[in-house]
């Protein structure tokens, strides 16, 4: 493996072509590599090794996190963070190079404190506009500037893929592990294709008395595009208090394509006696049939979640609870929220909490909180507001569909979408208040709906066709 710690301004170029073309290291665990650069650049220039790149691979148009190690024998000045698209060869005198991602000067205006010599600097890299659709390996490149103007960078690649996105349900970042316990995971993953099958992988990183090592993969055989796939793993009795442990998830879509990797790495605590540390998800705009989710974490399983809402000024209006179907020492449960037609249009403040199998009870903390929180009165609270009517899902198309128009068909008392991404119309019938499970078939990406002088004809602008369809809606044949 080959890694560019030190570049002249005037060879950066070259040194990407070169590093991106040996680096082999894996962007999910790199190591930190300090003390100076190893390369034949100016003696005492900054050392520069990103720690961090999540996801890796990444799909076409996902933002990037990169963490990266900053050291130096003088101050440093600035820090540049790229993601390049690198093509061509040095030797041919044929490469180029351009921004698939937005570049980010670190500091955005100005220089570093005075005195920095040891930073770790973390960013997202955003993809640039348009965004570049091609399969070619995508080069992120750190340089940081001392004050002495000498230059340090380091390289990774990265691959990029179109496959299925994947994310973790749970664990999440702020989930607590203890040793003994039985910790729950549930990966997530969608494609507007369709998604074969789900991987997860849980290794224990270092060395234990007892490694984790846990696989599992669910195959899907009708293609889903929007899926889940759940595991169990046991962490050991004796697993070392402070040890690191990876959790990993990949997809498969149905033309065998892969996509994005989504990682954790988590770290086992010593037993304690303090209470779940719990956090919750709330939409800031919310249905009455809506619920929020619970994310609960301990040293013992959690048996029981459960919700408080409040009006605007903080006075308690109602709360539920529920028992959870499988009690694990880390759960993600939703539970539905207690409203009714009174809440409608108020601004709410909901708070969420869970109870142990010791009887042990802790309220919600902000995503960002690594401490429980067992007094209610000190609960963290999202604001939301109530809306009016309710959201129903197209019933074809999943997550890919965008609804370009609607026609309401006031004879018949049905209402007509247009399904543009999958090139039909969809039905919401008016007697049963839930969609056709069956669609219209029409032209390519249906656009604009409108009723002629007949009550019994539909006319559908097709935009991917430039022409139009007529859709018969009577009763008769």
């Amino acid at each position: 493996m080959k890694r560019a710690h030190v570049i002249r301004c005037a060879a950066v170029i070259a040194a990407i072509a070169l590093v991106a073309a040996c680096d082999q290291r894996s962007g999910l665990a790199p190591k930190i590599r300090g003390g100076g650069g190893t390369s034949g650049g100016a003696k005492g220039a900054p050392a520069v090794s990103i720690d961090t790149v999540r996801p890796s691979p990444v799909n076409i148009g996902d933002s990037i996190f990169v963490a990266v190690h900053v050291k130096s024998d003088s101050s440093m000045t600035g820090l540049l963070i790229s993601g390049l698209t690198v093509k061509g060869s040095v030797n041919l005198g044929t490469l180029t190079t351009s921004n698939r991602y937005t570049p980010v000067n670190v500091p955005p205006n100005g220089s570093f404190r005075a005195g920095l010599k040891d930073t770790v600097i973390m960013r997202y890299l955003q993809p640039g506009v348009p965004v570049d659709t091609s399969l070619d390996s995508l080069v992120i490149i750190a340089q940081a500037t001392d004050k002495a103007g000498k230059v340090g960078a380091d390289t990774v690649v990265v691959k990029v893929v179109t496959g299925p996105k994947v994310n973790f349900i749970t664990p999440q970042p702020t989930t607590q592990v203890f040793a003994g316990g039985d910790m729950g995971i549930l990966a997530h993953a969608t494609h507007p294709d369709g998604v074969r099958s789900i991987t997860i992988n849980v290794k224990s990183q270092g060395t234990w008395p007892t490694p984790i090592n846990y696989t599992t993969t669910g195959t899907f055989s009708l293609g889903p595009k929007d899926t889940t796939l759940s595991g169990t793993v046991t962490i050991p009795v004796n697993a070392p208090v402070g040890g690191r442990i990876l959790f990993t998830a990949s997809g498969i879509d149905i033309n065998g394509k892969p996509g994005s990797v989504a990682s954790i790495t988590l770290t086992v605590k010593g037993q304690d006696t303090v209470p779940p540390l719990v956090t919750q998800v709330v939409s800031p705009r919310i249905e009455l049939t809506d619920s929020v989710l619970v994310n609960s974490s301990g040293s013992s399983a959690t048996v029981t979640v459960g919700v408080i809402v409040k009006d605007s000024v903080g006075v308690e209006i109602r709360r539920d609870s529920i028992p959870v179907p499988n009690p694990l020492n880390n759960v993600s449960q939703w539970i539905k929220l207690p409203l009714t037609n009174a809440e409608q249009g108020r601004n709410l403040r909901i708070s969420t909490f869970a109870i142990d199998r010791l009887g042990r009870k802790g309220y919600s903390v902000s995503s960002s909180t690594t401490v429980a929180q067992p007094n209610m009165a000190a609960a963290w609270s999202d604001t939301t507001v109530v809306v009016y009517g309710r959201t129903y899902p197209l019933p074809y198309g999943g997550v890919g569909s965008v609804v370009g128009d609607i026609a309401v068909d006031t004879t018949q008392g049905n209402v007509f979408v247009s399904n543009i991404n999958n090139n039909r119309l969809e039905v919401w019938q008016g007697t049963t208040k839930t969609f056709a499970s069956s669609g219209i078939p029409v032209g390519s990406q249906p656009w604009g709906l409108a009723f002629g002088n007949s009550p019994d004809t539909l006319y559908v602008a097709n935009s991917g066709g430039t022409n139009i369809s007529r859709v018969f809606v009577g009763t008769g044949t």
